[in-house]
């Protein structure tokens, strides 16, 4: 058990040691602990080229053009998962060159990093199609709402429709004098019609 003299001793060492104070060494300590980057708050970390990272950004707006916020944000989404895949590829590549005689099946710690660094790799391309999808679905033309078709142009009867002129000269038969009625005579006509009846 402590003493009173070491409990004061320790608290007054402890005002010494309380991390950054201002502004911006907190801002350079925040990073202390990045190893790959991969869930990071921003896509651009500490120790990387900015004007790389500015003319990637800038290639992906040139190439989807946003109109709208909306779409500048789904831009930078995709910008920013493909920054984090390539910066995971590198990882990737650092931790298979100090695996021994190239096999990370020989070491638990390399093979648990490879597994971690995949999944995290999986994670940011299922985020970039998720933007590019979004992206193409902003993009597509609203489906317009169904309209009526519209009626065709009646046109106002002028006169009674003219009957047509019966043929005087032709025979008529009593076949064609009485209307034929599939109704009274049966589906397959009348007796008269029908030869096998």
């Amino acid at each position: 058990m402590s003493t009173a003299a070491q409990t004061t001793a320790n608290q007054a060492n402890a005002q010494h040691s309380t991390g950054p104070r201002t502004d911006r060494g907190k801002i350079a300590v925040s990073t202390n602990a990045t190893t790959h980057g991969a869930t990071s708050e921003r896509a651009f970390i500490k120790g990387e080229n900015l004007a790389e990272y500015a003319l990637h950004i800038k290639k992906f707006s040139t190439q989807f053009r946003p109109g709208n916020c909306h779409e500048s944000f789904l831009v930078q989404s995709m910008a920013d998962a493909a920054w984090r895949l390539k910066r995971l590829k590198g990882w990737e590549l650092q931790v298979l060159e100090l695996c021994e005689n190239g096999n990370p099946f020989l070491d638990d710690d390399l093979l648990k990093k490879l597994n971690r660094t995949h999944r995290h790799m999986q994670s940011i391309e299922r985020a970039y199609h998720w933007a590019l999808q979004a992206f193409n679905a902003a993009r597509k033309p609203a489906v317009p709402e169904q309209t009526q078709i519209p009626a065709k142009p009646v046109q106002p009867l002028t006169s009674a429709p003219k009957p047509e002129p019966k043929q005087e000269n032709a025979p008529q038969s009593a076949d064609s004098a009485a209307p034929k009625s599939a109704f009274l005579d049966g589906p397959e006509g009348s007796a008269k019609d029908n030869p096998r009846q």
